[in-house]
């Protein structure tokens, strides 16, 4: 026996609503992350930058 479930075009429309606002969710919540992650990265390489730059005049002085 199986039950059976009507479902209204309304109740429908409302739960692609609920899954296009978790994966809306989801998108901005992975934008943070590459954004801290490219924040990160381009300290890095500015702070190899300063230490080449730094080793540079240290060997002309």
């Amino acid at each position: 026996m199986y039950n059976v479930y009507i479902v209204t075009p309304e109740e429908k429309l409302q739960k692609v609503k609920e899954i296009e606002q978790e994966f809306n969710r989801k998108v901005d919540e992975l934008k943070a992350a590459l954004r801290v992650d490219i924040r990160a990265i381009t300290q890095d390489m500015d702070n190899r930058k300063i230490e080449q730059v730094r080793k540079e005049l240290q060997s002309t002085l």
